[in-house]
């Protein structure tokens, strides 16, 4: 990003964010792109079906939806809606959790990256929330991301050092140390592949997961869907899948499962 608004410094090859404390406690984290233009624009909302994939699985402690326009009617239509807390950013980005569990602490949202000019919707942005565990008094920093187009290792406009550093940087400035970070979103970056790769550190993901630890990866699109963290550990992940059947239904002549071109994902974590 060197010139542009999008500039930001290199962490050393060390750079860890921070060691956690306090007791441990078990969270269910989903992450979700909803396909918005597709299901909720053209297909109405398709009779709520992601809210019943999401439904059938749940509950969950925290969510990040990305291609979000209305995360409220996400949750309407879960079933979610007068139990969860949720902060969206500018650029159809969302987060939600489980008010009874978990108290908000701060929120935000921040630009990291840019789209490439040849597909260009804008900025691309991370939002955030640091929550505290209402019976332990554990804190958590769950933060989402939307990635830059195309789907690519070139992290857009601003590219992947810029877009891996700035994802870096808003945790680093805004966690606290003792903190278990969980980073989740759809990246718009493919996966490392070493056999491929000729350059070292290429990606996005490859350079987060250079500071940050890999907890899961979803399998769309050469796995953009991820979940990150400083120091949790997953108990248990499950790709949903669009394949439900709790969650079929008949929409325009067709059969529709959760709707999105991506599949949903939890992970069970030991925060």
């Amino acid at each position: 990003g060197t010139g542009y608004w999008c500039e930001v410094g290199v962490p050393p090859a060390d750079f860890r964010l921070g060691t956690c404390a306090g007791p441990e406690v078990e969270a269910k984290v989903l992450s979700y792109n909803q396909f918005w233009w597709r299901l909720y624009g053209e297909w109405g909302g398709a009779d709520g079906s992601a809210g019943k994939l999401m439904r059938a699985h749940g509950p969950y402690d925290f969510m990040g939806f990305q291609e979000c326009a209305d995360v409220n009617r996400v949750l309407g239509d879960a079933g979610m809606l007068n139990s969860y807390t949720s902060y969206a950013g500018r650029n159809a980005v969302a987060i939600a959790w489980k008010a009874s569990d978990w108290q908000n602490v701060s929120v935000g949202s921040v630009d990291v990256a840019e789209d490439g000019r040849h597909q260009y919707y804008g900025y691309r942005e991370v939002v955030y929330a640091r929550l505290q565990h209402r019976a332990t008094g554990k804190m958590v920093f769950f933060i989402n991301h939307h990635g830059p187009t195309p789907i690519q290792t070139a992290g857009g406009f601003c590219g992947p050092e810029a877009t891996a550093y700035n994802i870096l940087k808003v945790i680093a400035e805004r966690a606290h140390n003792g903190d278990t970070v969980v980073l989740v979103g759809d990246f718009n970056a493919r996966a490392p592949q070493p056999e491929f790769d000729t350059v070292a550190n290429t990606s996005t993901l490859e350079l987060i997961e250079n500071h940050m630890n890999l907890l899961y990866r979803g399998s769309v699109f050469g796995g953009i869907d991820n979940f990150y963290t400083n120091c949790a550990t997953a108990m248990e992940t499950a790709n949903l899948g669009l394949g439900e059947i709790d969650t079929l239904v008949w929409h325009r002549g067709q059969m529709v499962y959760g709707g999105s071109d991506h599949d949903a994902l939890t992970v069970t974590v030991r925060l």
